[in-house]
């Protein structure tokens, strides 16, 4: 260091001077600000495209709607499962029902009460919704 830049000691009367501010750490903090806006962006980005109908043809699932009626016509209040699966909702109140996430292909919905099930088969397709209609459940007679 050159003498003529040399501090002189009336500088530090009152302590050491402030470091002088760090050039890089304004573009630390930008670039950490982008990051999380870039790793918010792609979290949004994929919880838009799983909801998506691509995210279900890539899966090759679809769902599966209808309404469950008993022998009088009545909204019937149950559940509907997937054979095989552990995909199961209960009906509404109107007998409607969405199964989401079902595999395509043939498939069998057991329609269910506290002491009767039915089977109904049912092809889904990936990515589509398949409404099956109405679905009259009328248990069988028990020997």
């Amino acid at each position: 260091m050159r003498l003529e830049k040399s501090p002189e000691f009336d500088q530090y009367k009152g302590g050491l001077p402030e470091p002088p501010p760090d050039p890089a750490r304004r573009q630390k903090r930008f670039r950490a600000v982008l990051l999380v806006l870039l790793v918010f962006v792609l979290f949004l980005s994929l919880f838009n495209f799983l909801g998506s109908r691509t995210a279900a043809l890539l899966a090759g699932t679809g769902v599966v709607t209808g309404r469950v009626v008993d022998a009088q016509g009545s909204a019937f209040r149950g559940e509907v499962f997937v054979l095989g699966t552990e995909l199961g909702v209960p009906t509404g109140p109107d007998g409607r029902f969405a199964l989401d996430r079902v595999p395509s292909g043939e498939q069998t919905l057991i329609v269910a009460d506290d002491l009767f099930g039915r089977e109904f088969p049912v092809r889904v397709v990936a990515g589509e919704v398949v409404d099956v209609g109405q679905i009259q459940f009328v248990p069988t007679a028990t020997p």
